[in-house]
């Protein structure tokens, strides 16, 4: 610590003065003198050829060296109790300390060890420690999502936004085998599905361009591939934990992991659920894990068709049924609901003929699967109107 620094602690520490220095010049060109005054005393520095700065450093040392070897005993009490206030206060506040004392505490604050927990064996002790971290474990799938998005920084080249490549990768890593795209032209527009094996997704629209339908039914078929992999993986990372599962409806028991209809533990079957990616998140109901995994069920949902030349890529069902019937002048189509067993039914009467719908949990999609039925009745040349 620097003499002039200790002499201004001293000054503060005892509520004194602080020092004075003033300076002379002797009778030889370039010496300088500098005299200190502090607690009643005074010191002069020998002269000297150096700078004001200088000699005013040289008279705090040989102060300083003095006050230590002669202070008087009532100012060193006073300035030794001063500096163990200071010292206990830097304790007391210092972040190091608390981490040492948090990570270190004393001997008489730590927990008894009771004779059942000294016998118990080490292997026990180790379950309880992996069934405690059991819950970080993460799916393949998942990683494999990342994977491919680190891909997409690195090469901006990579179209990750393509369901059709996104679905491609996927059936790679799960070796599944290669998507097969089946489209029909009906009128001047197309529908069409994917087939993996004897999996098989339908796209859910028509559209212009066959590209569209393409990308449609890779978009979904991927979103249940994929969710489809990651509920399973997550279960057998996780099945320790499946009796905190709530149900997704009122007609299981709580406490049990449900599953709706189409879903198989079994690799050889894939049967299509049409509610599947409405309704995965929830089987997840448990805060804790929806804290570690708030949206990884739904993140490949962002992979969407691309506008091309301009147009929307696909139109929905109903659209189409209105353009179909209401641009020749006919009468609005009116869409009659109806709700039954926790979901609902939607049926249409377009000339003298009656649709109706699946089943649907909610109420839009009883209306597209109505609309869908009706559209694709009209547009097979066959229908006898």
């Amino acid at each position: 610590m620097h003499p002039l620094t200790i002499l201004e602690d001293i000054s503060y520490k005892l509520r004194v003065s602080s020092p004075r220095y003033k300076f002379n010049q002797t009778g030889n060109p370039g010496e300088i003198t500098c005299t200190l005054t502090f607690l009643n005393k005074s010191w002069s520095s020998p002269p000297a050829l150096t700078t004001m700065q200088g000699a005013k450093e040289d008279v705090a040392r040989l102060a300083f060296k003095d006050l230590m070897e002669n202070m008087e005993p009532n100012l060193r009490e006073r300035l030794v109790k001063s500096l163990k206030v200071q010292k206990n206060k830097y304790m007391n506040t210092n972040p190091q300390k608390k981490r040492l004392q948090k990570n270190h505490p004393k001997e008489k604050s730590q927990r008894k060890v009771t004779s059942k927990e000294s016998i118990q064996p080490k292997d026990q002790n180790q379950n309880q420690r992996s069934k405690k971290n059991f819950i970080g474990n993460k799916p393949r799938s998942f990683g494999w999502l990342n994977h491919q998005a680190s891909k997409g920084r690195q090469n901006p080249n990579i179209n990750l936004k393509c369901p059709c490549h996104m679905l491609k990768e996927f059936c790679k890593f799960q070796k599944l085998g290669e998507p097969v795209y089946d489209t029909k032209k009906i009128f001047d527009a197309f529908i069409g599905k994917v087939s993996i094996g004897d999996f098989q997704q339908e796209a859910d629209c028509v559209a212009r361009y066959e590209i569209c339908i393409r990308e449609r039914a890779s978009e979904l078929a991927f979103n249940y591939l994929f969710n489809q992999s990651y509920e399973k993986e997550y279960l057998e990372l996780n099945r320790e934990r499946k009796e905190v599962f709530k149900p997704w409806n009122n007609g299981v028991e709580e406490g049990t992991a449900a599953y709706e209809e189409g879903w198989s533990d079994d690799d050889e079957e894939l049967n299509l659920s049409p509610q599947y990616i409405d309704y995965a998140i929830s089987r997840f109901q448990c805060p804790y894990e929806q804290q570690i995994y708030p949206s990884y069920l739904y993140y490949p949902t962002i992979y969407r068709p691309q506008v091309v030349y301009g147009v929307r890529p696909y139109k929905t069902y109903p659209t189409l049924l209105s353009e179909m019937f209401c641009a020749k002048g006919g009468e609005k189509i009116k869409y009659e609901f109806e709700k039954l067993g926790g979901g609902w039914y939607c049926s249409i009467i377009i000339k003298n003929h009656a649709f109706r719908s699946e089943h649907c949990e909610r109420k839009k999609d009883a209306k597209d699967s109505a609309a869908k039925k009706a559209y694709l009745a009209f547009c097979n040349p066959q229908y006898i109107t």
